[in-house]
């Protein structure tokens, strides 16, 4: 019963006392007109959602964080009246990062004995593995004295990969059909030995390269892909420790350590080079070197799924299952300052080319003296480059999508007041694909 609902409800008992009283007719008869109302608006309520039946579907593919999405939401009226002003409340929960949230929305019309499908857009999505724990169907009467609320058991779930600060144009429009290091090229047979895969079409494409089949079955235009011979490999390393994440939420160090991650592999990937993942947490995850977007969908699975739960730091990881070579490189994205002359050993020690993206901690700790200050980092950087690393800097509040642009053009990342080098692997690879647009 609503406040309304109340008011009416004390008003026809005091009409009541006051006709019992003084043997009042008019009083009784106000009485038993406001007992006759909450009667019928009683169950005005409950029949709003007679028959009305719900089921909920998610998104089939999983989407970025930022990015809208919509809940599919099937009604179907069982009933024969017509269902007018119905809410639509869902309960939602990020398992990665434990938080629930809610939202409501409102259904205007469902005639009686139709069927009506309702695409409700979700609010901008953290990553995460998202799932959908109930809806409730909110019913009412004409007036407004009664909520009727009926829950309703629903199962959908939604996977929000970590966003990719990156130039699509420049990396999936590679037309040259030579082979050439470190490109994706298209050709013309899909029956070749260097058969990639098939995307989505994107405005500027060839149309030639249309893949008619998938095209037919998806409902939308589907490109064909072929790659060229790649010699080399990328290991990249994520730093998962407990005890070096910063900050909360999406500002954390470790959502900054993740976008890092997923632009930097996406590029790798899709250039064609193959690509190993380490994620240094409390059970390690080992993702083996694979090309193709099948494999670069299993990484994004894995680092949407991450949690900070690490108990060793990652050195220790590292020193146990790294294998390289001269010809590989090792990418490894952490914030610990503290141990990066043993991470510069490991990696020089096997003549591989190593890069490390270097978070600032003292920038995402949000109380003083949490962690360790600027000193220690700028202390942390020379070491890393004494050993002849090559150091990215990034701070809370840098723009990725600036960093990622520098690397694009080979002109290196500034740390703050210095300027430090990117791997030649990197850059050639990166300028391939910028000649190739």
């Amino acid at each position: 019963m609503t406040h309304t609902g109340r008011a009416v409800l004390l008003a026809s008992g005091v009409f009541y006392l006051v006709a019992v009283i003084n043997d009042s007719d008019g009083a009784f008869v106000i009485c038993w007109t406001g007992l006759s109302l909450l009667i019928s608006c009683f169950l005005l309520s409950r029949a709003s959602l007679s028959g009305l039946q719900l089921e909920c579907h998610s998104a089939r593919r999983p989407v970025t964080e930022g990015q809208q999405t919509f809940i599919s939401v099937n009604f179907h009226n069982a009933g024969s009246f017509n269902k007018t002003g119905v809410g639509l409340e869902l309960f939602l929960r990020n398992e990665t990062q434990g938080v629930d949230f809610h939202r409501t929305y409102g259904i205007e019309f469902v005639q009686g004995g139709d069927r009506l499908s309702i695409p409700v857009p979700l609010p901008n999505l953290y990553r995460g593995s998202h799932r959908l724990l109930r809806a409730q169907l909110i019913g009412n009467d004409p007036v407004g004295l009664f909520r009727f609320v009926r829950s309703v058991s629903v199962e959908a779930t939604l996977l929000v990969y970590p966003r990719s600060e990156i130039f699509q144009r420049a990396l999936l429009h590679s037309r040259d059909a030579q082979r050439q290091s470190g490109r994706m090229v298209l050709r013309q047979s899909a029956t070749s030995p260097e058969f990639f895969g098939v995307r989505e079409y994107h405005p500027g494409d060839d149309l030639r390269w249309v893949h008619w089949p998938a095209t037919a079955r998806h409902g939308r235009l589907i490109l064909r892909e072929f790659e060229a011979t790649i010699h080399g490999s990328a290991q990249f390393w994520i730093d998962l420790s407990a005890h070096q994440t910063y900050g909360q939420g999406v500002d954390a160090s470790l959502e900054w350590a993740l976008r890092i991650a997923a632009s930097l592999i996406h590029d790798q990937v899709f250039s064609g080079r193959t690509v190993s993942v380490h994620l240094s947490a409390r059970s390690p995850v080992h993702i083996p070197g694979r090309r193709g977007v099948g494999h670069f969908n299993r990484v994004m699975e894995a680092l949407a799924t991450a949690r900070a739960d690490g108990n060793h730091p990652v050195h220790e990881t590292m020193a146990e299952s790294l294998g390289l070579t001269s010809e590989d490189s090792v990418v490894l994205v952490t914030a610990d300052v503290e141990n990066v002359e043993r991470i510069a050993r490991l990696v020089a020690r096997r003549g591989a080319e190593g890069t490390v993206i270097l978070l600032n901690p003292e920038s995402f700790a949000k109380i003083p003296g949490q962690a360790p200050d600027k000193a220690s980092f700028d202390e942390a950087i020379d070491c890393l480059e004494r050993r002849g690393c090559h150091v990215a800097a990034f701070h809370c509040g840098d723009s990725v999508r600036a960093m990622l642009s520098e690397l694009q053009q080979g002109k290196g990342v500034h740390r703050r007041g210095a300027r430090v080098q990117v791997p030649q692997q990197t850059r050639s690879a990166m300028a391939s694909q910028g000649a190739g647009a």
